[in-house]
């Protein structure tokens, strides 16, 4: 039974012919003892042979007339493709997202590990190419590049999220909130955005269980994160998935743990272990939490004993800092790039009595 991804109707090409692979940075072909041969800018590649392509190259199998040129050399992304219509979904920014963007039901990105991972409101799980996955009843079957050969090359992407500090600025309304990720090598200013909402929540959660082991610390409720914000669980995952979308557009390498879930309790937390929240210049301390059931109520920052030094001052107070390299401010901008509804996060105090 034929396996091949590319099927040729022609006598002339062998049933197992050659194979087209992305390896190391590049594309090349490899010719699998063909019959009657394959073709590369009108050479012939001996039985076995393997040559790489660039832009521009013509391949042929077997006889002239079968033709093709390689459009596009750059590496290949994940992509899922409809089973009933056809319709093809690419991955933007390292993230696939099905049925699209614009109605996220699950993401598929890759780990660091190099395997890839499916993340949804129900599960998250290990997936591979060519497995099929469900997305509001309708399949699509996923085409998920090998980068296992490849190496990470660090030194071209960005801080490892374990590694960073999460640095709210809040407004002492909290109409304004301003959200920086800061690493060894410097800062990275990720604007206003209405999804970093559920960040900050989780963030106090983090902080106020302090006295928690490893394991249970931050973990909160689905349901009351979705109070607290005052949104369903379809709101919440999207505006889970477009934060950890941005943080993969800026290069940081594991965002998708930016937000953790227990697929088997709907429970969620920070997977960021360095946080701050600074209110108003002032280091806010929450107070501990007595359950998953209740979120960290607003400290009052004019009790917290740590100040805010000038340079924290002067974060707080800008849109963005002075030393911000170009094309790293806001990166990923939206529609929901504006100033934070002071009432969006009145849900964060616990329910009365």
């Amino acid at each position: 039974m034929p396996t091949a991804d590319l099927r040729l109707d022609d006598a002339r090409v062998s049933g197992d012919h050659a194979v087209i692979h992305y390896s190391a940075g590049r594309w090349e072909v490899r010719d699998l003892g063909s019959t009657n041969g394959t073709w590369v800018n009108k050479s012939r590649l001996h039985k076995g042979d393997r040559t790489i392509l660039t832009a521009g190259a013509l391949l042929m199998f077997g006889g002239r007339e079968l033709t093709f040129e390689l459009k596009d050399a750059s590496a290949p992304v994940a992509c899922a493709r409809h089973m009933r219509t056809g319709e093809m979904c690419l991955a933007a920014d390292g993230v696939l997202e099905l049925p699209n963007d614009t109605h996220p039901l699950l993401q598929i990105y890759e780990g660091l590990d190099g395997r890839w991972l499916i993340d949804s409101q129900n599960e998250h799980r290990y997936v591979a190419d060519r497995d099929v996955v469900i997305v509001d009843g309708e399949g699509w079957s996923l085409e998920l590049p090998d980068s296992s050969a490849a190496t990470l090359d660090t030194a071209r992407l960005g801080p490892f999220i374990e590694a960073v500090t999460l640095r709210f600025h809040l407004s002492l309304d909290e109409e304004h909130i301003e959200l920086t990720l800061a690493h060894d090598t410097g800062e990275m200013h990720l604007g206003t955005r209405q999804y970093h909402l559920p960040l900050l929540l989780l963030a106090r959660a983090w902080l106020a269980d302090a006295a928690s082991s490893p394991e249970e610390r931050g973990w909160v409720e689905r349901d009351t994160l979705c109070r607290g914000l005052s949104v369903d669980a379809n709101k919440l995952n999207v505006d889970i998935y477009r934060a950890r979308k941005q943080l993969f557009a800026l290069g940081v390498l594991g965002a998708a743990n930016v937000v953790v879930r227990r697929i088997d309790t709907g429970h969620l937390r920070l997977g960021v272990l360095n946080v701050e929240i600074w209110k108003g210049g002032v280091l806010e301390v929450p107070p501990p939490r007595t359950s998953p059931q209740d979120l960290p109520p607003k400290a009052d920052p004019s009790s917290a004993p740590v100040t805010a030094s000038p340079e924290v001052l002067v974060a707080v107070s800008t849109p963005a800092h002075p030393d911000t390299p170009e094309g790293v401010k806001d990166t990923v901008p939206d529609e929901t790039s504006r100033d934070t509804a002071p009432d969006a996060l009145e849900g964060s105090k616990p329910p009365e009595g």
